[in-house]
């Protein structure tokens, strides 16, 4: 079972990527059955995958730590850009978890907010 995280970015702009406004990132990282969570707290974080479609036509492939934080709090997650724009860089996101995900137990889930706060390369 994996945890994904789906969502737009806005007012994006770089001189490396003119004609970028936004994108969709989509990530996503295993469900850890041992500890039964998706939480990823600490600098380790979890092992992420994913992409960034920018609003010009062009896709980032991703992959890193997804880092979660309690409702409230900001996290820091790097992503290393494998190919596309930015290919060689890692991408920085800074979020804030605003609600959690309804219960995993007995196979019910729930959709929970995270908003992405800023987004840069590195």
């Amino acid at each position: 079972m994996n945890t994904n995280v789906t969502g737009g970015l806005t007012d994006c702009g770089s001189a490396q990527m003119p004609g970028v406004s936004g994108g969709m990132l989509n990530i996503s990282y295993p469900f850890n059955i041992v500890t039964g969570s998706n939480s990823g707290t600490g600098a380790g974080g979890n092992p992420a995958s994913g992409s960034i479609a920018w609003s010009d036509g062009s896709v980032s492939v991703v992959s890193g730590n997804w880092v979660t934080s309690p409702v409230g709090q900001n996290a820091i997650s790097t992503l290393g850009v494998q190919s596309g724009p930015g290919a060689g860089q890692q991408i920085v996101l800074g979020t804030r978890q605003i609600a959690n995900a309804g219960s995993v137990g007995g196979g019910s889930g729930g959709a929970g907010s995270v908003v992405v706060i800023d987004a840069l390369f590195h």
